[in-house]
């Protein structure tokens, strides 16, 4: 892996930080909906994302 930064790789490891977001988003909500129809305590997908 190349540890200088082009312009080409900083947009790229933008890109992939928004995809993540979006992902960690999206599992978010699954999450929320699961629990809300659920009691049971569920951390796989929740554990290292961020908090919303």
């Amino acid at each position: 892996m190349n540890l200088v930064m082009s312009p080409e790789s900083t947009i790229a490891n933008v890109e992939e930080l928004q995809r993540q977001e979006e992902t960690a988003a999206t599992c978010h909500r699954g999450l929320h909906l699961i629990a809300s129809s659920k009691s049971e305590d569920i951390s796989d997908c929740a554990q290292g994302m961020p908090s919303f």
